[in-house]
C-alpha cells in the first residue's frame, strides 16, 4: 500500500515539474544574436543580393545577368 502511494506521488511530482518546464519555455522571448540576424538577412536576400536580375543574355555559351541596381554582371543558371 505504501509503495502505491509513494509511486503515485512520484508520478505527480514528475508531471508537475514537466508541466512547469513546458510553461516556462513557452513564455520566453527568443532573442537572436547579431550574427544569427545577419545570417537570416543573408538567406532572405537570396543569390542575387538586394536586386533581382533585370535580364540575362548568352555570350559564348555563358549566361550573364545584368542587375537592376548596378552595372555588374553575374552568372545565371538557366
Amino acid at each position: 500500500m505504501k509503495r502505491k502511494i509513494f509511486g503515485t506521488f512520484a508520478i505527480i511530482a514528475i508531471a508537475v515539474v514537466a508541466g512547469y518546464n513546458v510553461y516556462t519555455s513557452m513564455n520566453k522571448e527568443i532573442q537572436l544574436s547579431n550574427l544569427a540576424l545577419s545570417n537570416v538577412e543573408a538567406l532572405a536576400q537570396g543569390e542575387w543580393g538586394q536586386g533581382m536580375p533585370k535580364y540575362c543574355f548568352m555570350n559564348k555559351s555563358v549566361w550573364y545577368c545584368i542587375m537592376q541596381r548596378g552595372d555588374t554582371s553575374c552568372y545565371c543558371e538557366m
